[in-house]
C-alpha cells in the first residue's frame, strides 16, 4: 500500500499538501522489476508515468550511428512522462540496471494530476526541459554512450575581460590617431576591419573552449585557432579529488572560481579555470564519481557471476540453457543527499565555536583554540592602546593644545568600530576554516570573512592510502594541536587538516572511519555474492524439479 511518507520523497509532488497525498495514494501502482529487464521501448504506447523508489534505470534512444546512451535515473527520479503529455510513442527505451522498485500511475490519472496541480506539472516539464537541453548540447568529442551532465564554457567576463583589453590596445589607439590621419582614407577601413576581427577571434576563441562533465568522463577541449588545439579527460572512477576555489568578492558576486580535478592514474589533473557556477560543477562532479564507482563494482560483481555460473552449467551441461537462468537483483543504489553537515552541525554554539563536535560518524573540527587566542591578541591590543589614548586626549594637561573633547569621543567610536570589525574578521576567519570527516568522505574547507576568499577540496575515502600526524614544535606538544596529512592516490598532496586538537586522536579517527567505509564495501560485495549464489541455487533446484537436470 503506498502511503504519503512514500510520496512524499519525490520533489516533483512537493507542492501537494497531506490531505492531496492521501487522496491520490490510492492511484499509485507498485513494480519490481528485475536487472536488465526492459521496462518499454522506444515506440511504444505510453500507459503509465513511474517514479522510482530504488535501483536505477537507464534509457537510450535509436539513432543511424548507435543507440544514444541519455543517462541513468535512481531513486527520487522519474520518467515516462513523453509520452503521456504529448499523445506519442515513448521517446526511448528505458531498462533496468539494476533491480528497480517503481510506483506507477496510470495515463489517466497522470494527466487529470497535472490539469489539476499545474506547479506539478511545471515541475515535471523544467525537469523534462533540462534533460532535452543537455542532449541538445554538442561539443567536440561527445560520444553515444554517455550522456551528458554540464558543459559550460569559461565566465563570459573572461571573453569580456579579453575584449576590453584588444579595445585599449587597438581601439582606443586609433581613435586617438584619427585626427591626424584624416587625409590616409584607408587607414579607417583597415583600422576597424582589424577591431572587429579581434573582437571576433576573442569570442569564437571563448566558444571553442569547453568544460564537460558526462556520465562517463570530465573532459577539458582547449583550442585556439590557428594555434593549437589541445583536449585533456579522466575518467570519473580515476578521480581522487576535486577542489573549487574563488577569489574576492568580485568572483563570489560573479559565481565564477576554479575547480581542479586530481587523478589517481599518474597523478595528472585537468584545471576548470574562471568556470562559471564553479561549485555545482564541483559538486556534479563528486556525485557522478561517486554512481560512476558504483556502477563499475556492480559489473564486477555481474561478471564475475556470469562467469561461475556458466561454470557450473558446463559441468552439467546445459551451457546451452543459461539464458533462461534469472538474473540475480542487484542492491540498489540510494543517493545520499550532501547536506550541509557544517550548517547543522555549527548552528549549536554559543560565543566561541567548538573545536570539535562529533555527530554520530560525522565529525568536524576547527583549528585549536590557541590559534584563536593568538590571532585575537593584535585587535586586544588595538582595543588597550585606543581606551589608553583615549583617556590620555580627556584628562591629560595639554594646555591649549588639548583637542575639543566632542572631536575626541569621536574619534574614540570609530576607532572602537574598527577595532570591534576588526576582531569579528579574526574571529570568522578562525571559525570558517573547519575540516570535515563523513562515512564516505573527508573535506577541507577554508573561506575568509566579507568573502574574499573559499577554498574547499573533498576526497572520497576509498582514494585514501595514508593518514599520519605531525607536531612540529614544542608548543604544538605542550598544547597537544598540530596537523594531520590525507595521502589520496594523486600527486597533489592529498588534503591536511592544520593545526587541530589532538591530532593523534584525529588521525586514529580518520583510519577507523577508512575501515569502516573498506568492511561496508567487503561486506556488500560478500551479501551480494550470497544472493547470486542463492538466485542460481534457486534456478538449479527449479530445473532439478522440472526434470531438465539429473544429479
Amino acid at each position: 500500500m503506498v502511503d504519503i511518507t512514500r510520496l512524499r520523497r519525490f520533489k516533483i509532488l512537493q507542492s501537494l499538501s497531506d490531505d492531496k497525498l492521501a487522496e491520490l495514494a490510492p492511484q499509485f501502482g507498485e513494480e519490481l522489476r528485475p536487472r536488465n529487464e526492459i521496462i518499454f521501448r522506444e515506440g511504444e504506447p505510453g500507459d503509465f508515468f513511474y517514479l522510482i523508489e530504488s535501483g536505477q534505470v537507464s534509457a537510450r534512444k535509436q539513432q543511424a550511428e548507435g543507440d544514444e546512451f541519455l543517462g541513468y535515473f535512481l531513486a527520487g527520479d522519474f520518467f515516462g512522462e513523453r509520452a503521456l503529455l504529448t499523445d506519442e510513442g515513448r521517446y526511448a527505451t528505458v531498462d533496468a540496471v539494476l533491480q528497480v522498485a517503481l510506483l506507477t500511475l496510470s495515463k489517466d490519472d497522470f494527466l487529470a494530476l497535472c490539469e489539476a496541480h499545474p506547479p506539478v506539472r511545471a515541475a515535471i516539464e523544467a525537469v523534462a526541459a533540462e534533460r532535452d537541453r543537455r542532449r541538445m548540447v554538442t561539443f567536440p568529442g561527445r560520444r553515444l554512450d554517455e550522456a551528458l551532465i554540464i558543459a559550460t564554457h569559461r565566465h563570459i567576463v573572461w571573453v569580456a575581460a579579453r575584449a576590453l583589453r584588444w579595445s585599449l590596445a587597438v581601439g582606443v589607439p586609433w581613435l586617438v590617431a584619427s585626427a591626424f590621419l584624416q587625409a590616409i582614407v584607408w587607414v579607417h577601413p583597415v583600422a576597424l576591419t582589424v577591431y572587429l576581427g579581434g573582437l571576433v577571434w576573442y569570442y569564437l576563441d571563448w566558444r571553442n573552449d569547453w568544460f564537460v562533465v558526462s556520465s562517463k568522463r570530465v573532459l577539458h577541449h582547449e583550442k585556439t585557432i590557428l594555434f593549437f588545439d589541445k583536449e585533456e579527460e579522466a575518467a570519473l572512477d580515476k578521480i581522487s579529488n576535486v577542489t573549487s576555489e574563488v577569489w574576492g568578492v568580485v568572483g563570489n558576486f560573479l559565481n565564477v572560481g576554479t575547480v581542479t580535478i586530481q587523478t589517481a592514474a599518474g597523478g595528472g589533473r585537468i584545471v576548470f579555470d574562471m568556470a562559471p557556477r564553479f561549485r555545482v560543477i564541483r559538486d556534479a562532479i563528486e556525485a557522478e564519481n561517486q554512481r560512476e564507482i558504483t556502477r563499475l563494482r556492480q559489473d564486477q560483481l555481474v561478471r564475475a557471476r556470469d562467469g561461475i555460473r556458466k561454470e557450473l552449467l558446463r559441468e552439467i551441461g546445459l551451457l546451452e540453457t543459461s539464458g533462461g537462468v534469472a538474473s540475480a537483483p542487484g542492491p540498489a543504489v540510494q543517493v545520499k543527499e550532501r547536506a550541509g553537515i557544517a550548517r547543522r552541525v555549527l548552528g549549536h554554539f554559543t560565543f566561541i565555536a567548538p573545536t570539535y563536535v562529533k555527530r554520530g560518524e560525522d565529525i568536524i573540527w576547527r583549528k585549536h583554540i590557541f590559534l584563536l587566542y593568538r590571532d585575537l591578541a593584535a585587535p586586544v591590543a588595538g582595543v588597550i592602546a585606543l581606551v589608553m589614548l583615549t583617556a590620555s586626549l580627556l584628562t591629560g594637561d595639554f594646555g591649549s593644545a588639548r583637542p575639543p573633547i566632542p572631536v575626541v569621543l569621536a574619534v574614540a567610536a570609530l576607532g572602537a568600530l574598527g577595532v570591534a570589525v576588526w576582531f569579528w574578521y579574526e574571529y570568522r576567519d578562525w571559525e570558517n576554516d573547519i575540516y570535515i570527516l563523513t562515512p564516505t568522505q573527508l573535506t577541507d574547507s577554508e573561506r575568509k570573512p566579507f568573502w574574499l576568499q573559499e577554498r574547499v577540496k573533498v576526497a572520497n575515502l576509498g582514494q585514501v592510502q595514508n593518514v599520519r600526524y605531525e607536531r612540529k614544535s614544542i608548543l604544538e606538544n605542550i598544547l597537544d594541536f598540530g596537523t594531520v596529512v590525507i595521502e589520496t592516490a594523486g600527486t597533489d598532496g592529498g588534503l591536511t587538516f592544520d593545526e587541530i586538537p589532538h591530532p593523534r586522536q584525529a588521525q586514529a579517527q580518520i583510519s577507523d572511519a577508512l575501515d569502516r567505509f573498506k568492511a561496508r564495501q567487503r561486506q556488500s560485495e560478500s551479501e551480494q555474492k550470497r544472493r547470486e549464489f542463492l538466485d542460481w541455487f534457486g534456478e538449479y533446484h527449479r530445473l532439478l524439479t522440472e526434470g531438465e537436470v539429473d544429479i
